[in-house]
């Protein structure tokens, strides 16, 4: 991620071109705050653009809907020091396919270029089981690595005492697409159900959590392709609009790490939240 004279690049990537083996590939851009895919010549021409309102729907170039959300740091610091950035949407695949992570929702730019398909959930959980379960958090959810043969990778980091740093895959099938409740019927210890502070919902009150169920379950049901599960995009009003608002919701605030909160519940906490967070919603 970069900024230079107030154009943010997201990320960009040179797709293949299929017209001449002689042809140099064509670069791919997406641009911070912009919800598009745009591609250029090898001179530098704008050609196209796939998606342009927000939103995840996949089709043709006319019909596509991508959601890249943005923080306000352009990296995002992790455990250790551990860098990511805060939002990479296009993933170069094998022989240079491109996949875009939209959402909560892994799409597959076809070869001409005109027209994208869902293939498989991105939702963050989906890379953890309840073993998975530290003193008391469970590991952070990273950056998505790539695709190789058919499987997408990501990096977790572990903060208890073990303090490992683990790489995992899963098969890109539309079946990770089902709502949670049908994929712990086939395999009940993924998924675990997570607060904003990655601890078990279930035992969250006995650690001293009081907004345990402000995090939004709607979405590990219904529209499953529109959030991953990261909770700094909370942050953005946009993505309540479907599930819709807390209660108190013009008091809810929202801290770097993507913790929700109420004033008053972390007094005894660092003073620095209050200049760390930010409200949600202003209107």
């Amino acid at each position: 991620l970069c900024q230079d004279n107030g154009h943010h690049v997201a990320s960009g990537i040179a797709s293949p071109s299929h017209q001449s083996h002689s042809e140099l590939p064509h670069p791919a851009l997406t641009r911070a705050k912009s919800h598009s895919v745009e591609v250029f010549d090898s001179g530098g021409n704008w050609l196209m653009r796939l998606g342009d309102t927000r939103g995840c729907q996949d089709g043709e170039a006319a019909q596509v809907r991508f959601w890249f959300p943005v923080w306000s740091e352009r990296l995002v610091e992790g455990p250790y020091g551990f860098t990511q950035k805060d939002s990479s949407p296009l993933i170069m695949g094998p022989a240079g396919s491109i996949f875009v992570y939209s959402g909560g929702v892994l799409m597959k730019i076809s070869d001409d270029l005109s027209s994208a398909k869902k293939i498989m959930s991105v939702r963050e959980e989906l890379w953890l089981t309840e073993g998975d379960e530290g003193t008391p958090q469970f590991p952070d959810v990273c950056s998505v690595i790539g695709v190789h043969q058919g499987y997408l990778y990501r990096v977790l980091i572990r903060t208890d005492y073990r303090e490992e740093v683990i790489l995992r895959r899963l098969k890109c099938e539309d079946a990770l697409r089902q709502p949670r409740s049908v994929l712990r019927q086939r395999a009940p210890r993924i998924w675990p159900g997570l607060t904003d502070g990655r601890i078990l919902v279930d035992d969250a009150f006995g650690y001293g959590s009081s907004h345990a169920n402000v995090k939004p379950q709607y979405y590990d049901e219904k529209s499953r392709d529109t959030w991953d599960g990261n909770c700094r995009w909370l942050g953005e009003p946009w993505l309540w609009d479907e599930c819709g608002r807390p209660p108190n919701a013009k008091d809810l605030h929202i801290d770097r790490q993507g913790r929700l909160f109420f004033p008053g519940e972390r007094e005894g906490e660092n003073p620095r939240w209050k200049k760390e967070s930010t409200r949600i919603f202003t209107d």
